[in-house]
């Protein structure tokens, strides 16, 4: 019995247009309707869109299949642990049944012989199959291997001339298409080499029989009445042969790579190509869109995953289509087939960019010339966006001033590592040729303009796009300025060198990269999943223990002006010392109560700068700093108990001055705390609690944009003060699948009382109203049902009386987690029921009686 008829399946169509927040809604839909695991498959879409809408989904029960077109052997590449490489070939196994099965479909016997043929091969591995080699071989009396098929159909030698006929062109144009981009083109493209006027509305049926022998209708794309070639290898023998114009030995047909001989001949098939789009491009923005999407997809876009020298998992520089143009320095032909997309597509600021980008690769000595595309393209993004800023864009505008400031950001660090080396203890050969002092002015402005860059990036960056390299980017950054001043300054120890010049402008920026830089580091992990970090954070860690950790205390003793700035220096200096040689030294590493009480002391002490500024300086230190303040008085070391209240004030602060999505997740947490009335000793409070559900309603539009949103951030527990909110770091699963609050014997999470809500028929969603009091704003917690060891599923649980624990996050605000019955115990007095907690052995009854749970 296949999936589909146990449940749901669906696929989602190559460059859907419609927005992950749409794709969830419908799964959302489908998930509610049937109660079942939804399985989603996905062709060739790219792959951070797929990682955004997986994290996006992380609530519902949804298997993503993600199919990517592999261009190599599985020998060849690094699989991740949940990838799996599903070979073109048939298997032995498969082999015999097709063989079987075709065989009885044959009507000649010189076709069964050629299935038999084909069968033998697999089972004495002397050459390997495809499924359609089976069929091919089985109905069409021609065929006898792919490229006999192909060139039988093609007629090469028929064709004298110089020029491809208009089949030809035809399919050489959804070959090169769908070989180097994946993707189709619209029929109506074809419309004046079929003899039609423009305006005929071509369909594939109006294709001469030629050349639907290679096309199939595009299934997996969202753009209606489109083609493509029917197999990713018919498509490259196609290619293979027009390029050679049938010359190509037969081995070249066994590799799924093209021949040196056709790479020859590649770059003039391409400006042949780009040269048919000029002579009919669309005026309509939308198709002339269409046209420039599939150009980006086949000439730029690189593979998302490839294995450098290293074997670290990494990005090709160029893409496939630009590394098999045979050239040779200055790389001409590279650099002219970007020049002629900019010729169509003035406009386009991606492919300004990527021009700006791939001369600083191909040609790194024409740096002005790059600068000029990336000043080109920034120029044509800030047109675009009209003055509009963040979520006021459109996806794809975002999206390309994304990739554009990126790019313009790496431009800038290629620049500065020429003379700083790449890593730590590299040299260059500019490093040791240039008198540093020439040159420190010119890299303080590569280095400025960089991070300027960087940090766009981080801003228009969703959460779940390649999130990490924003912050990547400024780190790498900022770490090779201070290698730098580490290798050729006069002064070779940093600290003598910052003590020195205090008052310069290198001296401020490297100051000031102690603190960014950490800031970056914990800003980067706190919005990235650990296995979606690239190597080069890990790789940063270590370049910056190596030059600042063993300094620590050294750096600590500068004297620098005591103002909201140098403070954050000295809380960063003491965290640096609990650093390893890999790992960051945090607030959770600090073990002396000395070093805790410090940083508290320095946070509170910009506060007070803080409240008597209008403008706050640095945003995002300021949302860091508070978060750093309230883990700092959470945590074991810091003996000083802070109240509910206390915190609450101070939060309010902070909310009223960023009002970010911090401040607003933590905003809503101490309201609550404080509206319930469990900690401290003070009553419920209607009100705050009427002001925590507005700041819910705030949160939940805030969580469709931030990573993971439903996962539990931060929960409540039993402990005195600010220490009844529990981090999540400290709370984890046990085996019988319950939460439990671990780390010290004092931490534990609190158990509350509530009544499952009506009706209570979803397995994956449901709400427990919790008991306050009488009169008390009420508050209602999300469950998920399917999930209670007791299975409280449907609608004969609806008023049931359970106990749970409660955690707070993005999407939800409130989460029951260990949601159990709660348990009845009779008075021996008045022969009441009384309910008893799971944490408790005894209450007190109404009578006044106590009652124990071992009576």
């Amino acid at each position: 019995m296949g999936v589909k008829a146990t449940t749901p399946c669906a696929q989602v169509k190559l460059n859907t247009r419609c927005s992950n927040q749409s794709l969830l809604q419908k799964i959302e839909t489908l998930f509610d309707k049937t109660n079942l695991p939804i399985v989603l498959l996905i062709d060739a879409e790219d792959q951070q869109r797929i990682t955004h809408l997986y994290k996006l989904a992380d609530r519902l029960v949804v298997i993503l299949i993600y199919l990517r077109r592999s261009t190599r052997e599985a020998s060849e590449t690094i699989f991740r642990e949940n990838e799996y490489f599903l070979p073109g070939n048939v298997s032995i196994t498969e082999a015999c049944k097709l063989g079987t099965k075709f065989s009885s479909r044959c009507d000649t016997s010189e076709k069964k012989d050629q299935i038999d043929e084909l069968v033998q091969d697999v089972r004495s591995k002397a050459k390997g199959h495809l499924i359609y080699e089976f069929g091919m071989t089985a109905y069409q009396e021609q065929f006898k291997g792919i490229q006999s098929f192909v060139r039988g159909y093609l007629q090469i030698e028929e064709n004298t001339s110089n020029e491809f006929n208009p089949s030809q062109k035809i399919l050489g144009i959804l070959a090169f298409v769908y070989y180097y981009g994946q993707t189709s083109m619209p029929c109506q493209f074809f419309a004046s080499l079929l003899g039609w006027q423009e305006n005929y509305d071509v369909s594939i049926e109006d294709f001469p029989y030629l050349v639907r022998h290679f096309i199939v209708p595009s299934q997996n794309d969202s753009r209606e009445n489109s083609i493509r070639i029917s197999h990713y290898l018919v498509a490259k023998e196609i290619l293979e042969q027009l390029l050679t114009r049938g010359r190509s030995h037969s081995d070249a047909s066994r590799s799924s790579r093209l021949s040196g001989s056709a790479k020859d001949h590649l770059y003039d098939f391409v400006m042949m190509f780009l040269t048919e789009i000029k002579k009919r491009k669309s005026k309509s923005n939308g198709a002339s869109g269409i046209i420039a999407e599939i150009l980006a997809r086949t000439l730029i876009f690189r593979e998302t995953l490839d294995v450098a020298e290293n074997d670290m998992v990494t990005k090709r520089k160029l893409s496939k289509l630009l590394n098999d143009v045979h050239c040779e320095q200055p790389f001409t032909e590279r650099i002219s087939i970007i020049q002629k997309l900019i010729e169509l597509f003035p406009e386009n600021a991606n492919f300004h960019a990527h021009l700006g980008r791939i001369i600083s690769i191909c040609r790194p000595d024409e740096e002005e010339r790059a600068e000029q595309c990336f000043e080109t393209a920034v120029n044509l993004c800030k047109k675009c966006t009209n003055g509009k800023r963040g979520t006021e864009l459109d996806e794809r505008i975002t999206n390309t001033l994304r990739h554009v400031y990126h790019m313009y950001g790496m431009f800038y660090l290629q620049r500065i590592s020429k003379y700083t080396g790449r890593s730590h203890g590299e040299k260059s050969v500019y490093m040791r040729s240039v008198e540093a002092h020439n040159i420190q002015n010119l890299l303080l402005h590569y280095a400025r303009q960089a991070c300027y860059f960087f940090k766009e990036t981080r801003d228009l960056t969703l959460l779940g796009y390649e999130e990490a390299y924003g912050y990547v980017g400024e780190i790498s950054t900022r770490l090779r300025i201070c290698e730098w001043v580490h290798h050729c300054m006069p002064v070779k120890d940093i600290s003598e060198y910052l003590k020195a010049t205090s008052d310069s402008e290198m001296s401020s920026f490297v100051t000031d990269s102690i603190t960014v830089i950490l800031e970056l580091f914990v800003q980067c992990l706190g919005s990235v999943d650990m296995e979606d970090l690239p190597h080069d954070f890990f790789k940063n860690i270590h370049w910056y223990n190596a030059l600042f950790k063993d300094k620590a205390k050294d750096l600590q003793k500068l004297e620098i002006v005591d103002d909201s700035y140098s403070r954050r220096v000295k809380a960063a200096m003491i965290k640096l010392k609990y650093g390893k040689e890999d790992t960051l030294g945090t607030l959770e590493t600090i073990s002396s109560k000395q070093d805790i009480t410090e940083i508290v002391r320095l946070c509170e002490l910009n506060f007070k700068v803080l409240d008597c500024r209008d403008v706050p300086l640095s945003k995002g230190a300021i949302d860091l700093e508070h978060k750093d303040w309230i883990n700092a008085i959470r945590t074991d070391a810091f003996s000083e108990i802070y109240t509910i209240e206390d915190v609450l004030m101070r939060i309010r602060r902070w909310h009223a001055c960023l009002r970010s999505p911090n401040s607003t997740f933590y905003l809503f947490i101490f309201l609550t705390a404080y509206g319930i009335g469990r900690v401290d000793n003070i009553a419920p409070n209607a009100e705050l609690l009427r002001e925590a559900s507005q700041l819910q309603e705030k949160m939940k539009k805030l969580s469709k944009s931030l990573s993971k949103p439903r996962k539990p951030k931060e929960w409540f527990g039993k402990g005195p003060g600010v220490k009844a909110i529990i981090p999540s770091r400290r709370v984890h699963k046990s085996d019988n699948g319950l939460v439990r609050a671990g780390e010290t014997p004092n931490t534990h999470l609190a158990i509350f009382k509530g009544t499952i809500c009506r009706p209570n028929a979803k397995r994956q969603s449901g709400y427990i109203q919790m008991d306050i009091g009488e009169n008390v704003y009420p508050i209602k917690l999300f469950f998920v049902p399917v999930r209670t060891a007791e299975q409280l599923i449907g609608n004969r649980y609806a008023g049931e009386r359970v106990e749970f624990v409660m955690a707070f996050t993005f999407a939800d605000g409130y989460e029951a987690y260990n949601v159990a019955k709660l348990k009845n115990y009779q008075c021996s007095n008045c022969k009441k029921k009384v309910e008893i907690t799971s944490d408790r052995v005894w209450e007190i009854c109404s009578c006044g009686k106590t009652v124990n749970t071992f009576d």
